[in-house]
């Protein structure tokens, strides 16, 4: 009930083609690649690497620009996960919207000053593996690090990773942003683990969704409990930005959350 695993065929990568020849075009001075990368083997449910890939966009890098200047970084990568039933190149239409807006030259937030990492969990898109809360914690943590490297490669690290989730992808955010900040590893380097958090429709808990449903029902809320702590699919905003808070709270500097969220959301 949790996932609608949904594959990325061929038109939808002609989609990443045209969308970076349409910012040719139309937004100069950008340019949209995969990552490819591995999510290693471990983890508290067994599971062999498989292999993921996700989608930068990103300012051009200084090669690209025919080699004159220096390179240009950001100030943030946005790392974004869509909901349960989308893949990562749903998002390139509101990307692409994104840096087509106006904005003031070389503000915080003008559109050079941000990248975009477009992520599926396991076994969406054309990622390998299964879904699950673990496999989609490990995998983007592995997808955001082989971004990283790539931007290191040519414009430079962002100043700081900031975050947009949409729906079960509020909670894919979360957890990553939390981990992050909890536990800063050495490969961030000079980049801030938590900027701003952004989401889309969240929910509090799974196990909170299920009460909200059947708690009616005699047993079901300490059923749904027992459950929630032995499941691997038990997704949390709550205790996610608790841990967050926690986390950023030891080093300071807390982070910017923004929640949207529609007033006739029946789900």
């Amino acid at each position: 009930l949790i996932y609608h695993p949904q594959r990325t065929r061929g038109e939808a990568m002609m989609d990443v083609r045209q969308l970076q020849n349409a910012m040719q075009r139309f937004v100069p001075g950008f340019e949209v690649r995969e990552v490819a990368y591995t999510v290693p083997a471990g983890g508290w449910w067994p599971q062999s690497p498989f292999k993921q890939r996700g989608i930068l966009v990103s300012p051009t890098s200084r090669a690209d620009r025919g080699g004159g200047g220096a390179a240009r970084g950001v100030n943030r990568l946005w790392v974004v996960f869509g909901g349960n039933a989308m893949v990562a190149t749903d998002w390139l239409g509101f990307v692409h919207e994104q840096l087509s807006q106006p904005s003031s030259p070389g503000g915080e937030d003008s559109r050079h000053s941000s990248a975009f990492l477009l992520l599926d969990y396991p076994g969406y898109g054309v990622n390998e593996g299964s879904p699950s809360r673990r496999a989609a914690l490990r995998s983007a943590t592995a997808g955001v690090r082989a971004a990283l490297d790539e931007m290191r490669a040519t414009i430079g690290a962002p100043r700081a990773l900031s975050y947009l989730g949409h729906s079960l992808g509020c909670a894919a955010v979360t957890q990553v942003a939390a981990s992050l900040a909890t536990r800063p590893p050495g490969w961030l380097g000079e980049t801030a683990p938590v900027g701003r958090i952004v989401l889309s429709a969240p929910f509090n808990s799974i196990a909170g969704i299920g009460c909200h449903f059947f708690a009616q029902l005699p047993g079901v809320s300490f059923l749904i409990s027992v459950i929630a702590m032995t499941s691997r699919h038990a997704w949390d905003n709550v205790w996610a930005l608790k841990a967050l808070g926690r986390g950023v709270g030891v080093r300071g500097g807390a982070p910017s959350i923004g929640i949207v969220h529609g007033t006739q959301d029946e789900i």
